[in-house]
């Protein structure tokens, strides 16, 4: 319907016109049947009569066009009656409309004024406002709510920014949230420090002052991630100043990008050559501004190669020029475990904690270290410190799991399993009694599987069919030379004699192939197995005593 046909159907509606309307309807009516009735008596009289008289013009009009005429001005003044009301009502409709807007918008802007104060107060919540019950922060959003509108449109509105801003109230949060929260936060922290020391500009030295510009021009190439073009400028800058470090620096970061945007092991290779330069072209008025970065980066891509050994060297070497840079002795020990040689991070770390004595990363990893050498007692406090300590990495599974190891081996069991309980309550273990510390995505927990369970049905029959082929050549193997067997280095067991001997570890084909040929040949048509980055394929031989 169009807005008039909506009205005037609502106005159909409406009692006191209805009534109205019916009303007049019942009184013209009786009219017509009375005149009606009375033209009809004199009809009959003048039949009766013999007058054979045409009927009048009245009657005529009476019986005919009188009474539809009648009918017909009726409903015309009926109509124009409708309309005028209408027409009027409209009109109070239009202006009480206008004068409503008025006081609405007066109304509205007295009562924006006083949410935006009250926003403006609200986002700012003091310090007992954040740690109070959830009670007393609701009671006093009640008290806020209960401003009287007459003190506060008289008050002189505060100049907001943004108007359209609500206030909302503070989310309360639990103590594991909190702890949480902090996490991403150091990580982000830490990430974005990361970026920064690669593609940030660093402080050019002298020698840099007539390049300045042009290393400035080059950074902000690298910065927008334009790495060929930063890549091309950095070597016409070495090209033409041989001696610059500032700029051999930049070649290296570009040549870095490239390798990762690429994804090429050739590029990753240059990449290295390139950060082992900036330390060939460095003296001792290179700042560690420029080294440090430079160093720290050539570790990790040596690390990411698989060769954290001489990564470690060149940390080493950074160390020996600045002493004191405890990150760089972090990273250095870290290095040094990835390449398995713990008696070389042992000293590192035992240097930090001269400096630091309550260091939680130092404390954490010498405590690892420590337990390794089974000194149980003495590693105990150290992992403890480590996992009460300031440092998230310190905090990882495997101080959970080596801190309630040592207390289960020393028989503090109950100890054991509150140490297991917090790596839980934090996320770390899926449970107190399942820790393990690489879980695959889907994969549920099952001590034991049937080969219908698994996708390699045909692999593990392949084995079964040669079990007598791979126990004949580990039992020669051991019958011939007992000292190829080595000690297992997880230490694993508490009582008795294990030992293995290893064919495949972390992906890598191990020497000892060539004394089991056809076991090794066997596993080579298993992938999965033979290039697995976490685990090994050995013989194992147990011996109780």
């Amino acid at each position: 319907y169009s807005p008039t046909a909506r009205i005037i159907y609502a106005l159909s509606a409406y009692p006191g016109v209805g009534c109205q309307q019916t009303a007049m309807t019942r009184e013209a009516r009786k009219r017509t049947v009375a005149t009606s009735k009375e033209a009809r008596r004199q009809d009959k009289t003048s039949r009766g009569t013999g007058d054979r008289k045409q009927p009048d013009k009245g009657r005529r009009d009476v019986d005919g066009s009188s009474s539809g005429g009648v009918r017909t001005l009726h409903v015309v003044l009926l109509v124009i009656g409708i309309l005028a009301l209408v027409f009027g009502i409209y009109v109070f409709a239009q202006f009480n409309s206008l004068s409503g807007t008025e006081e609405s918008h007066s109304t509205s802007q007295s009562s924006s004024d006083a949410t935006l104060r009250q926003t403006t107060e609200t986002d700012r919540p003091s310090f007992e406002e954040e740690v109070a019950p959830l009670e007393k922060e609701s009671q006093k959003e009640s008290e806020q709510k209960e401003i009287p509108k007459k003190e506060t449109s008289q008050q002189e509105p505060e100049k907001v920014a943004e108007p359209s801003k609500k206030a909302t109230p503070k989310k309360m949060t639990t103590k594991k949230e909190a702890t949480d929260k902090n996490k991403k936060k150091t990580k982000l922290k830490t990430e974005q420090k990361v970026v920064r020391v690669l593609q940030s500009p660093i402080p050019s030295s002298d020698k840099d002052a007539p390049i300045a510009k042009d290393l400035s021009v080059a950074d902000k190439l690298l910065e927008k991630r334009r790495n060929s073009e930063a890549h091309k400028k950095f070597q016409e800058l070495t090209g033409k100043f041989q001696d610059s470090v500032r700029a051999q620096y930049g070649l290296a970061m570009s040549v870095d990008q490239l390798a990762d945007e690429q994804r090429s092991n050739k590029l990753l290779a240059d990449c290295i050559k390139e950060y082992e330069k900036v330390w060939d072209l460095s003296d001792a008025s290179t700042t560690a501004d420029i080294l440090k970065p430079a160093m720290l980066r050539l570790a990790d891509r040596y690390g990411f190669m698989g060769q954290s050994f001489k990564g470690a060297g060149y940390l080493e070497i950074y160390l020996s020029r600045f002493p004191d840079d405890l990150p760089v002795m972090k990273e250095l020990s870290v290095h040094y475990l990835m390449a398995g040689k713990n008696d070389k991070a042992k000293p590192v770390l035992e240097r930090i904690l001269q400096v630091k004595s309550d260091d939680g990363f130092a404390l954490g990893h010498l405590g690892f270290i420590v337990k390794s050498e089974l000194k149980y007692e003495e590693a105990i406090p150290l992992l403890y410190g480590g996992l009460r300590g300031d440092d998230d990495r310190s905090r990882e599974g495997r101080f959970y799991f080596h801190l309630g190891d040592a207390l289960q081996r020393l028989g503090r069991r109950d100890e054991a399993y509150k140490v297991y309980q917090e790596g839980a309550d934090n996320g770390i273990f899926s449970s107190p009694w399942q820790r393990s510390l690489y879980n695959a995505p889907n994969l549920k927990a099952q001590s034991w599987w049937k080969p219908s369970e698994t996708p390699y049905m045909k692999s593990i029959r392949m084995l079964e069919a040669n079990w007598k082929t791979i126990r004949d050549e580990g039992l020669a193997v051991m019958n011939r030379d007992q000292n190829a067997f080595q000690f297992e280095d997880e230490n694993l067991r508490e009582t008795g004699d294990w030992k293995q001997l290893t064919l495949f570890m972390r992906g890598s084909e191990q020497k000892t192939c060539a004394r089991v040929p056809k076991t090794c040949d066997i596993i080579r048509k298993i992938p999965d197995a033979a290039g697995c980055k976490r685990g090994q394929v050995e013989f194992t031989v147990i011996q109780v005593n």
